[in-house]
């Protein structure tokens, strides 16, 4: 289904999938497998024995941190192997719609999570503009997450004959050990020597807009507020861009002075460098460590452990840059 053209937010993701459009939608349409892979959904049952069909009411429950609520939700689309799309509060109120498109590729899936609001919710009636747009950023990252979860199933389902042929362990088991150790302590590191001072350094990572001048990622795009250097607890908000653009609000979780920082936004979820002086500069260290994330296994089933080291190199070759003397 296509966003209304009214909406006040809006954000989407795509992901391929190795199975047919109806395999997909099977699993999308069934709204009690939802909290398998949704970060916030924790579960929920089908009104008056509704099945997933259009005008068919869902009780749904979610959950984020402390808080919790429930949410009652209408099918507004079920255009089996193509569309199945729902809203929150029903059709007739308008206000927050979830849509799922599938589209075939090749011998699989092109699966398309659509998000969009119309009116407000209730609860975000009175919160600020910023408070409306940091949950609208946050949503891609759900998404995303969900997405990921949902493609393992349908792959897990698809191809369960195949795995349990190959439950035997081969010489290529031992040599991809180390790898599910690694990934088991959920973090990963860049490291380079750079030729400056720790303080120099330290200068560039204390101040948002060197986020922005050091991005090796192409998704940081500028400061929309700061402190005027950050310090423990302190926050910042920053442009976005991944695929469509958002806004994110991060809090400096660790901080010592030229040796250490590192923050977090609303998935918790930390990117940190360490500074140490070594004979000709600085070696600087960059980790992405997800062990403190909310969702830890979305982020791991989206790809990020294994897609951003390429994008923390080019950041400390910026970060190189910025700070070589003229």
């Amino acid at each position: 289904m296509e966003c209304a053209a009214d909406a006040i937010a809006y954000q989407e993701a795509s992901i391929e999938i190795a199975a047919s459009p109806v395999a997909v939608y099977d699993l999308v349409s069934d709204l009690v497998r939802m909290a398998e892979w949704s970060p916030e959904s924790t579960g929920g049952s089908w009104r008056d024995g509704g099945t997933g069909q259009v005008g068919d009411v869902f009780d749904g429950s979610n959950k984020v941190g402390d808080n919790e609520w429930s949410r009652e939700v209408e099918v507004a689309a079920a255009d089996q192997g193509r569309d199945f799309t729902f809203v929150t509060g029903g059709v007739e109120n308008n206000r927050t719609w979830w849509s799922y498109e599938m589209a075939p590729f090749g011998t699989g899936t092109t699966l398309t999570e659509k998000w969009w609001v119309v009116n407000k919710p209730p609860l975000w009636v009175d919160r600020s503009h910023d408070q409306f747009l940091e949950r609208a950023a946050a949503t891609i990252g759900m998404i995303e997450t969900t997405l990921a979860g949902i493609k393992k199933s349908a792959e897990s389902d698809t191809s369960s004959s195949r795995m349990s042929s190959s439950e035997t362990s081969s010489p290529a088991d031992s040599s991809s050990e180390t790898g599910a150790q690694a990934m088991a302590e959920q973090m990963v590191s860049v490291s380079r020597v750079i030729s400056a001072s720790p303080e120099k350094i330290f200068d560039v990572l204390a101040t948002p807009q060197g986020h922005v001048d050091m991005d090796g990622s192409g998704t940081v795009k500028g400061v929309i507020s700061q402190d005027e250097r950050l310090k423990l607890g302190s926050t910042f908000r920053m442009n976005m861009k991944i695929g469509v653009p958002y806004r994110m609000k991060s809090t400096v979780k660790e901080f010592e002075e030229s040796r250490l920082i590192a923050w977090a936004h609303f998935f918790q979820h930390r990117w940190r460098y360490e500074l140490e002086p070594v004979e000709g500069g600085t070696k600087v260290t960059e980790t992405f460590d997800w062990s403190t994330a909310r969702f830890p296994k979305g982020l791991e089933w989206a790809g990020y452990p294994t897609s951003h080291p390429k994008h923390m190199t080019a950041t400390l070759e910026r970060l190189a840059e910025l700070v070589a003397d003229d």
